[in-house]
């Protein structure tokens, strides 16, 4: 048998408005064969991908997020050409910035990190994954994929995405607008997070 390789997968339907079940068939001959049955999906997904090391996480970045402050934070805006506030993402404390390798936000062993993201129209917008990207680089002279070696969420779940070893996804469940993922970081080196990719979506999720 083969391994198993997992993406993530958009079927549009002829009524949208339609959110009863659809189910199919998944077929490798020889390999696997799966039933896939899920609901359908009306409304909006949202994705933002501006929080990474040309952006937010290097430092002197001109969107606010300090390093030094107490709770670092970065509101990311609805769309481009708009004012108007969309999430926040909020660290208890971080370890610093780095322009230098590995490039983005790091997160020193020894200590935990706390992030607690929220939805700023949350009439709106509910949460649906956050994604951190994370460097594949030389740490005191040994190749590291600077993960973290724990994630653990308040609500949902978090775990590698298995089609790529740099790419960690928390999964959060439906309607929720705010939640907080703490990380610890290996004992030998840190985490080192060089983008963080959020999704969001308004809309009918699933027909109950």
């Amino acid at each position: 048998m083969g391994k198993k390789t997992y993406h993530e997968l958009e079927f549009r339907t002829v009524a949208p408005d339609n959110n009863n079940a659809v189910g199919f068939t998944l077929s490798a001959p020889g390999y696997v064969e799966e039933t896939i049955q899920a609901y359908r999906f009306s409304g909006n997904i949202l994705t933002q991908d501006q929080i990474n090391t040309n952006t937010v996480l290097k430092p002197g970045n001109t969107y606010g997020f300090d390093a030094d402050a107490a709770s670092p934070s970065f509101t990311i805006v609805q769309n481009t050409g708009s004012s108007n506030p969309f999430v926040s993402f909020t660290f208890d404390g971080i370890s610093e910035l780095r322009s230098d390798a590995p490039k983005g936000l790091l997160l020193e062993s020894g200590q935990t990190y706390t992030l607690t993201v929220k939805t700023l129209n949350d009439q709106a917008y509910k949460l649906f994954y956050v994604q951190f990207n994370v460097n594949n680089t030389k740490w005191n002279g040994v190749s590291r994929i600077m993960a973290p070696k724990s994630g653990v969420p308040d609500i949902g779940t978090f775990e590698a995405y298995r089609g790529a070893n740099d790419q960690f996804i928390w999964n959060i469940p439906e309607g929720h607008t705010e939640a907080s993922i703490t990380f610890t970081p290996h004992d030998d080196y840190p985490i080192s997070i060089k983008e963080i990719i959020f999704k969001s979506y308004k809309g009918t999720m699933r027909n109950n």
